[in-house]
């Protein structure tokens, strides 16, 4: 289970990955980040890569320890498994000149293929590379999944969200 503690360690930085995370856990304060698993089976890096926030980045290249919480019905999920390793592998790659063999080596691969492919992308993770190069020596990010019985339907999602809206007025389904 999730260790609330850690949201207000100053050296962790916590994000949950949207959909199956926010369910039940939707707080003001939370940062977000969307990493789709089915992107993580097709390999689509151009857009898991995308989905990075800057402020993630940012993070990461001054040492802070990154945390990406998911939500699978396996003991860890494939964001845990393959992507944070591969995203991990990827940054040192690029900001430490540092090569890491991984057992997912397809996914740093397209990832890697992705970067050469779109230069808007590339220059925005080559960005933080001067500050990263100067502070730290590894990437630190780790993947943390919650294992659930079964995983919440879009539409149950989607209910939770209007009832947490503080625009959305659920019972007359007016604007306030």
């Amino acid at each position: 289970m999730f260790d609330e503690n850690l949201e207000h360690r100053r050296d962790v930085i916590i994000y949950f990955n949207l959909t199956q995370t926010a369910f039940n856990r939707f707080r003001k304060n939370y940062r977000w980040i969307y990493i789709r698993s089915s992107w993580i089976e097709q390999r689509h890096y151009r857009g898991l890569l995308w989905s990075v926030p800057d402020e993630m980045l940012l993070h990461l290249a001054t040492g802070r320890l990154v945390k990406i919480v998911d939500v699978s019905t396996h003991r860890r999920g494939k964001v845990e498994r393959i992507f944070v390793p591969t995203l991990r592998a990827l940054l040192e790659y690029i900001w430490l000149n540092q090569k890491r063999r991984l057992y997912c080596q397809a996914h740093l691969d397209s990832a890697l293929a992705a970067l050469k492919e779109d230069n808007s992308l590339k220059a925005r993770y080559i960005f933080w590379k001067d500050l990263a190069k100067d502070l730290i020596r590894e990437v630190n990010i780790e993947g943390l999944t919650y294992k659930v019985d079964r995983e919440y339907t879009k539409e149950e999602i989607f209910d939770y969200f209007k009832s947490m809206s503080p625009i959305l007025c659920i019972e007359e389904k007016q604007v306030a």
